[in-house]
């Protein structure tokens, strides 16, 4: 049986997110720059509340794209042997719901894209019939403030964590309140600015380079 892997080392300014979202009583949007780490507070979030809850503990992580459940999955098997790690790519609700109930495990991670997240046979049947605690981890966070999405948002999860950059939808002050509203507002600030300042992230020069549409592109584009 392999060894459930030691956490990584966390940085001052992660430590920190951790201890201001579990202020917010588990719930809170993390703002970080992109490479600075969120993914390590999001797991280091949900040990910390799986060890408050040794039996029928349910993980659910949210991302807009494919490409980023197999991400999750990779590097939470690693940490969360003590977890059944649970895909919802191409199954249907059966076979999710099979997965719970013949489980051997009984704590689980469900890792699944916003669309499928957002549909009745998720949220009306899956995560609705569940008897336990629950904590929502939105990666991309932002993604959430769509309309088309937004039915992800159930009072169900006991704990909520929100990932992202950039939690200000621009143009979109009304998703932008729903999110906030949603995961009790942002915890936890760190910049670019800081990032770079701190060492973490290599400075740069940023060039604007400006093209102009055609009245044909410009409505190809709409």
């Amino acid at each position: 049986i392999s060894k459930t892997k030691e956490l990584p080392i966390l940085r001052n300014y992660q430590e920190e997110a951790i201890k201001k979202w579990i202020g917010n009583e588990c719930s809170g949007i993390v703002e970080m720059a992109t490479g600075t780490g969120k993914t390590n507070v999001a797991v280091s979030c949900l040990k910390n509340i799986a060890n408050k809850h040794p039996n029928n503990f349910l993980v659910v992580i949210g991302c807009p794209t494919k490409v980023l459940i197999f991400q999750w999955r990779d590097i939470l098997k690693d940490y969360t042997n003590d977890f059944e790690i649970i895909t919802i790519l191409y199954e249907t609700k059966d076979s999710i719901y099979r997965s719970l109930i013949n489980s051997t495990q009984n704590r689980h991670i469900i890792i699944g894209a916003y669309a499928s997240l957002s549909k009745p046979w998720f949220t009306n049947i899956i995560l609705e019939k569940y008897e336990g605690k629950v904590l929502f981890i939105a990666d991309e966070a932002h993604w959430l403030g769509a309309k088309n999405f937004s039915k992800v948002l159930s009072n169900k999860y006991t704990y909520r964590l929100g990932l992202t950059a950039t939690p200000i939808r621009y143009f979109d002050e009304e998703g932008t309140q729903k999110i906030l509203d949603y995961f009790k507002d942002v915890v936890f600030r760190y910049t670019i600015k800081e990032a770079i300042r701190d060492g973490w992230l290599a400075p740069y020069n940023y060039y604007m380079f400006f093209a102009y549409l055609t009245d044909n592109e410009v409505k190809k584009y709409q």
